[in-house]
């Protein structure tokens, strides 16, 4: 801290103008900000770099011309599109409903498939299988998953199961009625490892119409 607040007494007595900050992507400059002296507050700047990136992996940076820190904080966000799944190494899942296109409170069937063939006897797999939104899940469906599943838990959206690792691809199923009309995309499908998150499928979400 002492060295810190020596190098900002020191920094503003001679940082006092502007300073210009370029905004690079990909080695080449979007844009240049006027950023003011480092004891003033400023922003947040919002630029839209995406017609300088492509597909695959790309480079943001910053830049500040002359030899005083200028100090900045940033942040990025953006989307994917939902074109294809995204895939685990060592296992998969794969869901199927009994029809995508229902009435109110019709009984719709979820099918549920977790396959690990590298199995080594691992940790517990957690699946979240996707629901549209304001389904109902029928109870008793869920409790008959048990035995081949560990445990579950009920969310809004979504379905939690616990399942310990087979040496074969594990099966089974449950229910859920929809409660209002609409036509909208269910939550994602998700599948991954207890003790390694990072590692995990990713289900591309499935459009549902209820009548």
């Amino acid at each position: 801290m002492r060295a810190l607040t020596a190098l900002l007494e020191t920094v503003g007595k001679t940082n006092t103008g502007d300073r210009p900050v370029d905004i690079l992507v990909n080695g080449k400059v979007v844009q240049t900000l006027q950023v003011r002296a480092i004891r003033v507050m400023q922003g947040p700047y919002r630029i839209d770099v995406a017609s300088a990136i492509h597909t695959g992996l790309n480079e943001v940076s910053l830049r500040s011309a002359g030899d005083l820190p200028v100090e900045t904080q940033f942040n990025a966000g953006w989307y994917e599109p939902w074109s294809q799944p995204r895939l685990a190494k060592d296992f998969t899942l794969d869901t199927t409903f009994s029809s995508a296109n229902v009435k109110i409170n019709d009984a719709v069937t979820c099918n549920v498939r977790v396959s690990r063939p590298a199995f080594r006897g691992w940790g517990m797999l957690i699946a979240e299988i996707g629901l549209p939104p304001g389904a109902e899940v029928d109870r008793g469906s869920l409790e008959s998953t048990l035995g081949k599943v560990d445990s579950y838990e009920v969310a809004p959206d979504h379905v939690t199961f616990y399942i310990w690792p087979q040496a074969r691809d594990l099966d089974f199923h449950f229910q859920f009625r929809p409660r209002f009309a609409m036509k909208t995309k269910m939550a994602e499908s998700v599948l991954y490892d207890y003790y390694n998150p990072d590692a995990r499928t990713v289900l591309v979400p499935g459009e549902f119409t209820v009548h």
